[in-house]
């Protein structure tokens, strides 16, 4: 059992090695009221130390070392090098200690890189388990809902090319429908944080549009239902600024919804936020991986 510090880095200049230094790659990060880019090199620091123990590796290597960790954790903090396969380690995570809280997402990717950046150094993964209590997790979805529900045609755990409005609607193509509601909206068809999906448990999803599919940044939900969500700019610039105000907290938000902040971010005194590739919250004691979100863990 050891105590740690939890750093967020921009992409290509991870720090060496240190047994006490736990963390990943940001698309840049705010503290202290200032804003870092991710080209500027640096490193920050959440000032609160944790007590617990660090498992890092592959999947299978770091779910055995919990199974075998001797205490249950108050909550964990994973982040990962990639998120191809996020989900399926979240469900082992969860059957393996289904009361135990999850927090982290995956670490940004730079120019020129195939994975992110995580330290302990691992091929996957590097999780921590907290030997503490008395920490809160709260989770932000920042879009409005449309009343608009679809059906969608999956080709893959992350791609659909075809919608059909519910109740009743004819199938579509998903890239022709997504057009026609950003246009109808005055939305930019490049923009796509503006206007995105949710599903029943409101995470949302961060689309691109490929050949005529639609690609989903986590994976689609098993019932094949979405619903769409649109966001004003001041809108999400005023809720994420409130909800990155607690101090003595670490934020975990999606790099996309940076795309939609118009003000300087403020955090609250001795509180880092982070802008991952896709970020991992507890909603309803369940943790799952979405994007466009925003977790959060304070000290009570």
């Amino acid at each position: 059992m050891q105590r740690f510090n939890i750093a967020f880095w921009t992409p290509g200049t991870k720090p060496d090695q240190n047994e006490h230094l736990f963390g990943c790659a940001s698309q840049g990060y705010t503290k202290d009221s200032q804003w870092i880019e991710p080209a500027s090199g640096k490193l920050g620091l959440w000032e609160e130390e944790i007590t617990g123990t660090l498992f890092s590796g592959d999947h299978e290597r770091v779910l055995n070392g919990l199974k075998n960790c001797g205490f249950t954790p108050g909550v964990c903090i994973a982040f990962f090098r990639k998120t191809l396969t996020v989900e399926r380690f979240i469900q082992r995570f969860s059957d393996l200690l289904p009361n135990v809280p999850l927090i982290g997402g995956g670490a940004a990717i730079g120019e020129g890189q195939s994975q992110g950046e995580i330290l302990p150094a691992a091929e996957e993964v590097a999780l921590l388990a907290t030997a503490e209590s008395g920490f809160e997790l709260q989770s932000l979805n920042i879009f409005d809902q449309t009343g608009i529900e679809l059906e969608i045609h999956k080709t893959s755990d992350r791609e659909f090319d075809k919608v059909k409005l519910l109740p009743g609607g004819p199938w579509q193509p998903a890239s022709e429908f997504l057009r026609k509601q950003k246009e109808s909206r005055g939305i930019n068809q490049d923009d796509f944080e503006s206007l995105t999906f949710h599903d029943n448990d409101r995470r949302n999803i961060h689309c691109s549009v490929k050949k005529g599919q639609i690609l989903s940044g986590a994976n689609l939900p098993e019932n094949n239902r979405l619903m769409l969500c649109v966001v004003d700019r001041k809108e999400a610039t005023r809720r994420l600024s409130a909800f990155i105000s607690k101090e003595r907290s670490l934020v975990i938000g999606c790099a996309g919804i940076r795309s939609l902040i118009q003000e300087p971010m403020i955090t609250g005194n001795q509180s880092l936020a982070g802008f991952l590739f896709g970020e991992i919250f507890t909603y309803n004691s369940r943790p799952m991986f979405g994007n466009l979100m925003l977790a959060r863990l304070s000290r009570k």
